[in-house]
Parts: structure tokens; C-alpha cells; sequence
């Protein structure tokens, strides 16, 4: 078997793809699951004796995990001097931080089912968000790459080509 050198448009649209699908499953999940309920409130005193600090805490240990754990595998990627090896732990390590954002937002989600506090479900909005913003692009992969110039005008080739 041939072994082919990674198609950047193709390793972006597969992890635009799977960007999608985190994103928009949390965000129908979330929709299913206030539809779902019939009494909420909004309270920030009694936000039921579980998930008080546990869920607003995660939320933000996964947005900071997630950046760093990305930062660490991209940092790895210096050493690696051809596109598609570069492209495929970029790729590894975008999925890794949509899981960091998406496991709080699929806790914030139980919490708000299991006290019907909508306060919870606000955080799974705002980890929503935050995935909205990490949506992969052409250029974001380049900055998070620091491609240098070869490479760069490899990737820029490669992109318009297909």
C-alpha cells in the first residue's frame, strides 16, 4: 500500500466535520433537555447540594486543560518537519481540546436536568460558545502551526489546488 502524504483541505474538512458534530450534539442535546423539562429556575443560592462548584469548576478546568494540553501537542510539532505529520497532530490535538470543552458542557447538561436550575444549563451554553469560537480554519491552523515559509506556501498550495 502507498503511503500518501496527508491532504491538508481534506485533514480540514474532516476536522471541521468533527467540530460540527461535538458542537452541534451538545448544542441539541441541550436543546432536548430544556424542552424536556418542565419546571426550571434560576437560582444561584440553592443550586442543589451536587453540583454547586463542581460544574462552573470544570468548565473552567476544561477550557484551561484543553489549551494547554493543544499548546503542548503543537509545541511537539516543531520538531516535525513535513506537512501532512504536522496537519495529523494538529488534528490530534484540536480533538483533544473540543473533548476538554465538551465533557463540562455534558456535565453542566446532567446537572441542569437532574436540579432543573437553568443556571447550568447556562454554562453548557457559554462551553457551547466557546467551542463556536475554536471552530478550525484555514488561517487558525497556520498561526497555531507557525508554519514556517516552505511550508506554508506547501499548505497554502495544497489548499487551493484541491
Amino acid at each position: 500500500m502507498e503511503n500518501k502524504e496527508a491532504n491538508p483541505k481534506g485533514i480540514l474538512n474532516i476536522l471541521s466535520l468533527i467540530h460540527f458534530a461535538i458542537t452541534f450534539g451538545l448544542f441539541a442535546v441541550g436543546l432536548f433537555f430544556y424542552w424536556l423539562q418542565d419546571d426550571w429556575v434560576m437560582e444561584f443560592s440553592d443550586m442543589g447540594y451536587k453540583f454547586p462548584y463542581a460544574v462552573p469548576i470544570s468548565a473552567v478546568l476544561g477550557v484551561f486543560a484543553g489549551k494547554s494540553l493543544f499548546r503542548h501537542q503543537l509545541s511537539s510539532l516543531n520538531r516535525v518537519n513535513t506537512l501532512g505529520a504536522k496537519l495529523s497532530g494538529y488534528m490530534t490535538a484540536s480533538i483533544v481540546k473540543y473533548a476538554c470543552l465538551e465533557a463540562p458542557g455534558f456535565f453542566g447538561l446532567f446537572a441542569a436536568q437532574e436540579t432543573g436550575n437553568l443556571a447550568y444549563l447556562i454554562i453548557t451554553v457559554l462551553m457551547v460558545l466557546i467551542m463556536i469560537i475554536e471552530r478550525p480554519t484555514k488561517n487558525k491552523t497556520e498561526l497555531d502551526l507557525n508554519l514556517d515559509r516552505e511550508l506554508k506556501l506547501e499548505f497554502e498550495k495544497s489548499i487551493k489546488a484541491n
